[in-house]
């Protein structure tokens, strides 16, 4: 029997919602896409001015499978770039007595125990989890997490840094079931991760396939929503049209929309996909479900400020060798982290010039992240300058400010997951997708876009 054919309505055009649309339309489905704004891909925004290429959200995604599958479908290959071969570290900025500086971080177990970033009483307690057992949880913060497996050591030296740099989170507060789940379905039963980690290779009997690296696209990352948004059918994306209110009946689901010149009409449709932010999701389930409404508009977000500094190359003397650094939330600093974006890909920066951007702020220190105020961005610069050693004053080229950046799943997130599968049973019209509910990464995205068409 041939596969139903619906009329579905999207609302949201960031790289979920255009992925959703672009699987449906090849499903065969009407499909309609409305975004409030005037352009897609959300917080994906790539900017080149004067030589530079400035991404102002995300500025690269893993290359695994969901990312290398689109990019096949949509035949991206020859505008699809990789990192530069000499780009092979990364480092932790850490305190060395008063000073500041930055050391490699360890790329697996044997350079994890020769690293200076862990004494020999951390790597001790880290390589022991194996041998240990643990209790079960229903949930609990990263810190406390891996603080149980591996040690305050590895939980405030190695993990702190990591968190901060991917969820801008405190990590004491930050879901471990949520944010890391494929470790913490590893430790089910009682276990060691280790030991987890080890039957769950067995079982699945995978071989190495190598850690996917970081890619983007010749003009950066919006190179893929604004490509998703061409293959779109004509009339499939609705630019400035607001969605106002979702009403499920028994046969279909009625919106409606507010248009460009401000007008109002109902539209019809089979199934409606919420793709959009947690609060704009919740004002849409007010009238359904007021208290998953309320709960959505509580959760967390970390604020982030992005700063792009250039300098010549001559003056940093810094080599710039790797994807770029973290910092260790202890040392106090205004910076989460920063990527060195001209030395990941190429044509980022004009000949002689490196290009850094720096991420700033995040839960533990939402002041920092305040880049449009020129008091704090000169702060931020100056932090920079410190860690890579510069000759000559860095110049901050771009800025951009985002107070509601990254979700931080709160400990117990999970409870609200359940909630809103609760709800979808309930109103089998409507489905709802969003970084804030699971997973923030593009990858993530993609993969989940794709589990939404299959659905």
């Amino acid at each position: 029997m041939a596969a139903l054919k619906r009329n579905i309505a999207i609302v949201g055009a960031g790289i979920t919602g255009l992925t959703l649309a672009w699987r449906l339309q090849q499903r065969g489905h009407a499909v309609t896409v409305f975004e409030q704004s005037e352009r897609v891909g959300g917080v994906i925004k790539s900017i080149r001015r004067d030589g530079y290429l400035f991404e102002e959200g995300p500025n690269s995604l893993l290359a695994k499978p969901p990312f290398r599958q689109i990019v096949d479908e949509l035949n991206l290959h020859d505008r699809l770039l990789g990192p530069s071969p000499t780009a092979t570290n990364r480092y932790i900025a850490v305190a060395d007595g008063g000073d500041r500086r930055l050391e490699a971080a360890p790329r697996g177990l044997i350079s994890a125990l020769r690293s200076p970033l862990l004494s020999l009483t951390g790597k001790l307690r880290a390589v022991g989890e194996p041998l240990r057992s643990y209790p079960q949880h229903a949930d609990l913060s990263v810190h406390d997490f891996i603080a149980e497996h591996f040690g305050q050591e590895v939980a405030n030296g190695l993990v702190a840094p990591m968190l901060s740099g991917i969820y801008a989170a405190d990590t004491t507060r930050l879901s471990a079931r949520s944010a890391l789940p494929r470790l913490w379905e590893l430790t089910e039963g009682g276990n060691s991760i280790v030991r987890g980690a080890i039957r769950s290779r067995k079982e699945k009997n995978r071989s190495k396939s190598g850690r996917a690296h970081p890619a983007s696209f010749r003009d950066g990352l919006e190179e893929l929503p604004q490509q998703l948004a061409s293959r779109l059918a004509a009339e499939t994306l609705q630019l400035q049209h607001r969605v106002l209110s979702v009403r499920p009946t028994a046969n279909e689901v009625i919106l409606a929309v507010r248009d460009a010149s401000e007008r109002v009409s109902e539209k019809r449709f089979d199934t409606c996909m919420l793709c959009t932010t947690a609060d704009a999701v919740g004002s849409l389930l007010q009238d359904l479900d007021s208290t998953l409404s309320a709960r959505l508009g509580e959760i967390p977000y970390a604020p982030v400020g992005l700063l792009h500094v250039a300098g010549s190359v001559h003056d940093i003397e810094h080599p710039l060798d790797g994807f770029g650094f973290l910092a260790r939330p202890s040392l106090g600093l205004g910076l989460l982290g920063a990527i060195f974006s001209s030395s990941l890909f190429p044509d980022r920066a004009p000949d002689g010039m490196h290009l850094v951007t720096c991420f700033c702020g995040g839960a533990a220190n939402p002041d920092a992240a305040a880049v449009h105020d020129e008091q704090i961005a000169e702060q931020r610069r100056r932090e920079l300058e410190a860690l890579l050693r510069v000759r000559k004053p860095l110049r901050v080229m771009h800025r951009r400010y985002w107070p509601k950046a990254i979700p931080n799943y709160a400990v117990g997130h999970f409870r609200l997951q359940e909630a809103i599968d609760r709800f979808e049973q309930q109103h089998p019209c409507i489905r709802i997708s969003g970084n804030w509910r699971a997973g923030i990464s593009l990858v993530d995205r993609l993969e989940d876009a794709a589990r939404l068409a299959a659905s």
